[in-house]
């Protein structure tokens, strides 16, 4: 009995914390995307699809379908570098033309169906 609780109240939370990030991305306007330690991430994907502009940290990454899909019309690219300077980043987003992100945004609601599973 207590370990289906404890199951059930894990599952319910996992549950609440997805919800939470997903209502979070869907309510941003950028989102955080930094190398990780595989050449895959569901950050990217969660972004796109929650139409919130992705903030990619890297030097060299693999983008998937990058011979079809141009990310740099929606996506906002710092070197590691860039991204190790403080307040530089959060600097450079907040400077960020509202022209720019509004366009950005519209590419990236007409590329989001490639994302979708």
């Amino acid at each position: 009995m207590f370990s289906e609780l404890c199951i059930f109240s894990i599952s319910s939370f996992l549950s609440l914390l997805l919800h939470q990030s997903s209502q979070g991305m869907h309510s941003s306007k950028f989102c955080l995307n930094p190398v990780g330690d595989t050449p895959s991430s569901c950050r990217l994907f969660d972004a796109i699809v929650s139409h919130c502009v992705p903030v990619i940290v890297s030097d060299k990454i693999e983008l998937p379908y990058k011979d079809e899909i141009n990310y740099k019309e929606f996506s906002v690219f710092f070197s590691v570098n860039e991204a190790l300077v403080p307040g530089y980043m959060v600097t450079k987003l907040r400077e960020f033309p509202k022209e720019r992100w509004l366009y950005m945004w519209r590419r990236l609601k007409n590329v989001s169906h490639h994302f979708e599973f």
